[in-house]
């Protein structure tokens, strides 16, 4: 399976742990699930879009999530995620063109690398806790 698109319906409870391997897009957005993002995920090597908006999510980014060389979309905004943004999203080689953090209880400072991502297009992280 490469795809899972169940977005915007009634779905409750944790997201599903383990995915299949070779999942390049997951989006569960705009539904009711809680608990927190699978450490598991950060094995997701196919992973291209990963989309868990608009949920009740807790808990912290997992820290090698951004090590996901296809990762070009991640978005987790409109959760209640805490933490930092993990360094891995700030890679040289990053693929990643949108990056949605915004409106969750995240904190610390905005890694400075993000900037350097020529892909990157698209970064919201307001509605957070940031300093510096």
């Amino acid at each position: 399976m490469r795809r899972i698109v169940l977005r915007q319906n009634r779905l409750k409870g944790p997201l599903p742990d383990p995915l299949p391997a070779e999942l390049a897009v997951l989006d569960v957005s705009k539904n009711h699930i809680t608990g927190t993002i699978p450490l598991s995920y950060e094995q997701l090597h196919s992973m291209a879009f990963f989309d868990v908006s608009n949920n009740e999510l807790v808990g912290s980014l997992p820290y090698h999530i951004g090590d996901l060389q296809n990762l070009q979309g991640f978005f987790v905004n409109n959760n209640r995620l805490m933490g930092t943004i993990p360094y891995s999203f700030s890679r040289d080689d990053s693929n990643l063109v949108q990056l949605f953090l915004e409106y969750n209880d995240l904190s610390g400072t905005i890694p400075a690398g993000l900037a350097d991502i020529p892909p990157l297009k698209d970064l919201f992280v307001d509605g957070n806790k940031f300093t510096g």
